[in-house]
């Protein structure tokens, strides 16, 4: 009964731990997006990013540019979504449902957004919020990289997301 009971333990470990892991990108992408230079002429980049924090640390927290699936994100981690200038909605997997922001970037911009875990009913939630560059900054630069995957089984329902946007971009007039 007893090996029963540390084979359980174990394999719950296991299970909870390979929900921590990220996708760490290379160490060059890293240290580029660290000089904070815009990638490619005539678009805007958005850090999303996840600084550390105790409660909820070991969870991934999904998040979305547009609808699309961007990167899941852990705890000490960031991720920079290379966009079109023009009206975005950043979105982060939260306890019950999604939360989202939504902002208008320029080209030759860079934009920061806070991913924070908070507490939750049945689990942590997580909220999104822009942050000022010389916060932003300041906190990326002791956090890792994580690559963004394309992923169409990842990306919110179309419906869904035409839904949202009517329903942000009407509540902003």
């Amino acid at each position: 009964m007893k090996k029963i009971s540390v084979l359980i333990a174990v394999i719950t470990c296991l299970f909870t731990l390979s929900g921590c892991v990220a996708d760490y990108a290379s160490v060059d992408d890293e240290k580029f997006a660290k000089t904070f230079k815009i990638k490619a002429p005539n678009t805007s980049q958005i850090y999303i990013y996840r600084p550390k924090h105790y409660f909820g640390s070991w969870m991934k927290k999904r998040v979305w540019v547009d609808g699309k699936f961007a990167a899941d994100l852990t705890n000490e981690t960031f991720f920079v979504a290379v966009v079109k200038p023009g009206q975005h909605i950043v979105s982060t997997r939260s306890e019950f449902g999604n939360n989202h922001i939504t902002f208008k970037t320029k080209p030759g911009r860079n934009y920061y957004v806070k991913q924070n875990i908070k507490y939750g009913v049945f689990a942590p939630g997580s909220g999104i919020r822009l942050m000022s560059y010389k916060v932003a900054m300041k906190d990326i630069l002791n956090l890792d990289l994580v690559e963004g995957f394309e992923d169409d089984e990842k990306d919110i329902d179309k419906k869904d997301f035409h839904d949202l946007k009517k329903e942000l971009y009407s509540k902003k007039q």
